[in-house]
């Protein structure tokens, strides 16, 4: 579709989203610094992983709180958010491969104040069921999603190609 869309005479740039700005805002949740290595392997690992969460969420050093959106590159182009470090979203993360995450710079000095962010793992699959870590490779400007007169919240970008609308688990 966003192909298609891309046809039409006068289009600039065409992205997708599972949220717009100034849409009455995007849905929060609790996300979790991981290591690498604490990636589940396979499903059975499931309520292991369950009470491996349950456990760190109780960790104020491991966790955090941001709203969550789902986007293409292309979002970004569109709406003319800038790219303050890293990279965003390319050909490289397919389904298959390590998924990825851009974040506000208001999280980046939230949760790493002075360090960089970018390599960092979390799991945000709280908000969409899918439980693949996401690595972070990109920082981008902050957007007031809830009102010009607000401030912007802490965001997670993820890839929308890498993590399609699944049902929970």
């Amino acid at each position: 579709m966003i192909d298609r869309l891309k046809e039409i005479p006068g289009a600039r740039k065409v992205g997708a989203t599972t949220g717009l700005p100034l849409d009455g805002g995007l849905p929060n949740g609790m996300f979790l610094v991981m290591r690498p290595d604490e990636q589940p392997k396979t499903p059975a690992n499931l309520e292991s992983l369950s009470r491996l969460f349950d456990l760190l969420f109780r960790d104020k050093q491991r966790s955090g709180t941001a709203d969550f959106c789902a986007a293409t590159v292309e979002y970004f182009e569109a709406l003319g958010i800038p790219l303050i470090k890293g990279r965003l979203f390319d050909e490289r993360d397919g389904l298959d491969a390590s998924h990825v995450a851009v974040i506000s710079e208001s999280l980046a000095r939230e949760r790493w104040p002075g360090q960089d962010p970018i390599g960092h793992t979390i799991e945000f699959g709280n908000m969409d069921g899918n439980l693949r870590l996401l690595t972070i490779v990109g920082i981008v400007a902050d957007v007031h999603e809830y009102g010009l007169d607000e401030p912007p919240q802490p965001m997670v970008y993820v890839n929308l190609f890498q993590r399609p609308r699944t049902k929970p688990r």
